[in-house]
């Protein structure tokens, strides 16, 4: 599981985010002993989700209150208001628990049936209390604004396949990762109520990094003279870049360098295409383990 922590006012919202390699089917022709994928799974089956479960807590000095659960379902928020724990030392505070609906794996905080309206009941979701039981908290990484590389990946996660189906298609990809949706900036859908990053020492901006450049200018042929390069400057205090590669508008890699250079080999027959790089300049602050990343990134082009 991953955990981000974020504030508003004066309070905490701590997200965890769990990545479900597949959405199984759902409705009236599945069953549970059909196929998670296969072609007798019903409605809404697909590769690859990401679900979030939010708690809101308050801190006073060393005492914890929970204020609500947020148990996302099928994009919209879920929130349970709780009297779970307040005025509790971190060592008094109970687990919170949540049950992932079979094939769906939306959040609920019971066993049973959650019947869905907007699918005309024909998709409703299952939660079951003799199903496994993982205990997330030795598995927790912290991630943030500040990384790791792949937060900033905008691309798709999961194959992008389409299975034609007899009453619709199936196995498409699932959606963009938790920093792309609207809980990552406001605690409601609305964004009306913004968030920011809670760091424990406030970690300085780098400046955005400047003269991106290929070793091929636009319009050069580049096929079969597959390397390229991109060069950009030194960011000063940055001790690495992570950088978002487009093809076509569609990021095809996100990966860390140390250095500012970064060669991509083209790979596909096409002769013509366009790459766009993101170059985020990452540094330490201070104080150890306290990133901080540059307040805006520059696009180089390349097109062949």
């Amino acid at each position: 599981m991953y955990v981000r922590i974020a504030m508003r006012d004066d309070y905490y919202l701590i997200s965890y985010f769990g990545f479900f390699a597949y959405n199984g089917g759902l409705g009236p022709q599945t069953s549970y002993a059909s196929r998670p994928l296969g072609s007798g799974s019903g409605f809404g089956a697909h590769i690859g989700d990401w679900i979030r479960l939010t708690a809101k807590v308050k801190i006073n000095q060393d005492k914890v209150s929970l204020l609500y659960v947020d148990y996302e379902a099928h994009g919209d928020p879920n929130i349970v208001t709780s009297s779970n724990f307040s005025d509790l030392t971190l060592d008094q505070v109970p687990r919170l628990n949540g049950y992932a609906a079979w094939h769906s794996h939306e959040l609920y905080t019971t066993a049973g049936v959650h019947m869905r309206t907007e699918t005309g009941f024909t998709a409703n979701d299952y939660t079951d209390d003799v199903g496994p039981v993982w205990d997330t908290a030795p598995n927790l990484t912290f991630i943030s604004d500040d990384g790791p590389a792949w937060v900033f990946y905008n691309g798709l996660w999961g194959a992008n396949i389409t299975v034609s189906g007899f009453i619709q298609n199936y196995l498409k990809n699932g959606p963009q990762g938790p920093a792309f949706h609207w809980y990552w900036t406001s605690e409601t859908k609305d964004g009306q109520s913004p968030i920011v990053q809670w760091r424990d020492n406030q970690a300085p901006q780098l400046p955005p990094t400047t003269g991106v450049n290929w070793s091929l200018s636009p319009g050069t042929y580049v096929y079969p003279r597959t390397p390229i390069t991109a060069s950009w400057a030194a960011v000063p205090q940055a001790t690495s870049y992570v950088l978002n590669l487009y093809r076509n508008d569609a990021c095809i890699l996100t990966t860390t360098v140390s250095g500012t250079q970064f060669t991509y080999n083209i790979t596909g027959p096409d002769m013509y295409f366009s790459l766009t790089l993101e170059v985020i300049a990452m540094g330490l602050n201070t104080q150890p383990g306290v990133p901080c990343r540059s307040s805006s990134f520059y696009c180089g082009n390349s097109t062949g």
